[in-house]
């Protein structure tokens, strides 16, 4: 899963981009029969004007999944391609829109419509857990995937402004 390319206009949003892909990799990552690389290990792609096959080659997968997150008020899309990357073609692509408070329900939809497109069958409590998401507060979850994107920098004024944010974020549930 390549990390996202930020479609909103406003390089403030980086941190929610970032979060669904974060978001994704962690859905996929919970069905069984699906090999996903580590959201460290794609970074370095996030603006990298290689092939998919080069890509492909240097991860040693098969398939790849590149999307963008567009955020317009309240309402967020997200475009997604899964491409068999030997062949460098399209085996899937899909959009979806939602209002931001069923953020993690779009993440879940996205997750299963990509475990149909791969053909793996999803054990039933994999499927539980993936129609198990609920709606958010958008303002809550804002804060909280500010948090987390700030938290990534692992540098004290970095940390300290991610604890101000979970802190809102407890504050405000």
């Amino acid at each position: 899963v390549l990390p996202f390319r930020n479609l909103s206009g406003a390089e403030d949003q980086g941190y929610f981009v970032a979060g669904m892909h974060e978001a994704l990799i962690t859905s996929l990552s919970r069905i069984g029969g699906l090999r996903i690389i580590s959201r460290t290990s794609v970074m370095h792609y996030a603006d990298t004007q290689l092939p998919l096959t080069e890509i492909a080659t240097e991860l040693n997968v098969g398939s790849i999944i590149e999307g963008s997150v567009n955020v317009v008020g309240d309402r967020v899309r997200i475009t997604v391609q899964l491409i068999d990357a030997q062949a460098d073609a399209h085996i899937w692509a899909d959009e979806y829109d939602r209002e931001l408070r069923d953020v993690l329900v779009l993440m879940s939809q996205v997750a299963e419509s990509v475990a149909d497109h791969v053909e793996v069958s999803l054990a039933p409590e994999d499927a539980a857990l993936l129609r198990s998401a609920e709606p958010v507060e958008p303002q809550l979850h804002e804060l909280y995937m500010r948090g987390r994107y700030a938290a990534r920098n692992f540098n004290p004024s970095s940390m300290a402004r991610a604890v101000e944010y979970f802190e809102q974020a407890i504050e405000m549930d």
